[in-house]
């Protein structure tokens, strides 16, 4: 499904060329076309060889991540991932990863998700370092097979600008008003990112040896009292009991997973549509 992929990514950066999506050149200086989006999202993720071809067919679409305010991509690797409006070249920011095995639950673990933490614990301290977290209101950690729309997510998180929040996205009962946090989609908004640096050895003394990354964050968050927003109704996750399996006609933040760029793709353009037609 490859073929459908770059065809989905054509589509995607002709629309985005237009008059309308233009970045802005004043005065002989090119910006981004989402630099000024209010709220501002900074948003970032981990590529693995895997994901190249999926995150490559983000930025030549400028969709996904590439449609906040800032992005960061890290990965063993030192990767062209393609170019931004302005023709700036985009690259992976290097990092030497822990290797991680994979939990399963009961045995080694308390889920069965990849025990990463110690993958997110470094890029975590790189984010942060790359001082891009304190220039935007929310820090938004993607998974690359997530299908995500960032305009979609900063209406959502408007209300909640200039305040400590993370986000949780999964519910296993419908009687749950904290949720959990699931790792497609993780939202620290600036305030709880300072709370996170202060605090940085509370969080990472948890026991989270048998946890994935998502668990230790949303320990971590309520170990520092950072207050939780609840979007189950705007993500959709498989792997989340409750609130999978959405039809991407539908208006969501986030469907996940679409692993490849055929399906990522196909997934956008029909959530696109859908939300134009309203």
């Amino acid at each position: 499904g490859m073929e459908l992929g770059a065809a989905g990514a054509d589509n995607a950066s002709s629309k985005a060329s237009s008059a309308e999506a233009a970045p802005a050149k004043a005065a002989g200086k090119c910006t981004r076309a989402h630099a000024a989006d209010d709220p501002g999202l900074f948003c970032w993720g981990v590529m693995f060889a895997s994901d190249r071809a999926l995150i490559d067919s983000q930025l030549t679409g400028k969709a996904g991540m590439f449609a906040c305010n800032d992005y960061l991509v890290i990965s063993p690797e030192d990767h062209l991932i393609g170019k931004d409006e302005c023709g700036e070249e985009v690259r992976t920011l290097k990092e030497s990863l822990p290797a991680v095995e994979k939990g399963v639950y009961g045995v080694n673990a308390e889920t069965s998700s990849w025990l990463n933490v110690p993958v997110f614990l470094k890029c975590w301290g790189k984010v942060i370092e790359s001082g891009k977290v304190w220039k935007q209101d929310f820090t938004v950690k993607l998974d690359p097979d997530a299908v995500f729309f960032p305009a979609r997510l900063a209406a959502v998180l408007a209300p909640h600008k200039g305040r400590p929040v993370f986000t949780t996205d999964c519910r296993y009962w419908g009687g749950d008003t904290v949720g959990k946090l699931f790792g497609s989609i993780e939202v620290l908004s600036k305030q709880a990112i300072g709370s996170y640096k202060d605090k940085a050895e509370t969080c990472k003394g948890l026991p989270w040896q048998r946890w994935g990354e998502d668990m230790w964050m949303q320990k971590c968050m309520e170990s520092l009292q950072i207050p939780a927003v609840g979007m189950f109704d705007h993500v959709s996750d498989n792997t989340c009991p409750l609130g999978g399996y959405a039809s991407c006609g539908e208006a969501k933040v986030v469907f996940h997973p679409k692993k490849d760029a055929g399906q990522w793709w196909e997934c956008w353009k029909q959530s696109d549509k859908a939300a134009v037609k309203k």
